[in-house]
């Protein structure tokens, strides 16, 4: 894969995490000019804007080069960063683009497993996509309830969704199901995760709850 070069953009780590903060903000109001303000953050250092940006690029084609999209995931794997190891791994059509073969994991499972177990919720997130990508189910849910317990808004309402779907769990009661898996995701929308909002406004439309 082509090396791009970085341009030379003076700001600190901190400002590069805020200018990366302005432009997620930017895109999810829709404006584009956010993706501007991504790619300077990423040139800056902020490993949240590499693969960011490397994600636009692979789903939009912003520069029309999947070599742009490949050396940001590339970037932020080298900096330690748990998306980059995520979108780089073989068995999915980027990490074979990136490392041209299939890659076991295992590098990803050594570094980030001690992390997890030492409470750290990033790396919760990252092995459970990992696991999710492996269908390696068991670990998956693991890691999930794990970064919920650890307070992630993401987490809780992914564990509560699958519960309510019958996807973790087992309950001998469906009332025993609902009741925990609603609780996850009102969780997650009490501490303003979108998502879980919007599920939540859907439940109770279909079930007829206040």
């Amino acid at each position: 894969v082509m090396s791009l070069p970085l341009s030379a953009y003076a700001m600190s780590s901190a400002e590069a995490e805020a200018q990366y903060l302005k432009a997620k903000n930017l895109l999810a109001r829709g404006y584009s000019e956010g993706y501007a303000l991504m790619k300077q953050a990423a040139e800056a250092g902020s490993t949240n804007a590499m693969c960011r940006w490397g994600e636009a690029n692979e789903d939009l084609y912003i520069t029309g080069s999947r070599d742009e999209m490949a050396y940001w995931y590339q970037k932020a794997k080298e900096k330690g960063a748990a998306c980059g190891y995520i979108h780089t791994l073989g068995g999915n059509s980027v990490g074979e683009y990136v490392n041209g073969d299939h890659d076991s994991g295992d590098e990803f499972i050594k570094k980030f497993t001690p992390l997890a177990e030492n409470g750290d919720a990033d790396a919760m997130i990252a092995l459970s996509i990992f696991y999710g990508q492996r269908r390696e189910k068991g670990k998956e849910e693991e890691m999930i309830r794990l970064a919920a317990e650890a307070g992630v808004p993401r987490s809780m309402d992914e564990l509560g969704e699958a519960i309510l779907r019958g996807s973790y769990g087992f309950y001998l009661f469906d009332e025993n199901r609902q009741k925990e898996g609603l609780a996850w995701v009102q969780r997650s929308a009490a501490l303003g995760y979108v998502r879980g909002l919007g599920f939540l406004e859907r439940y109770y439309i279909e079930h007829g709850d206040a």
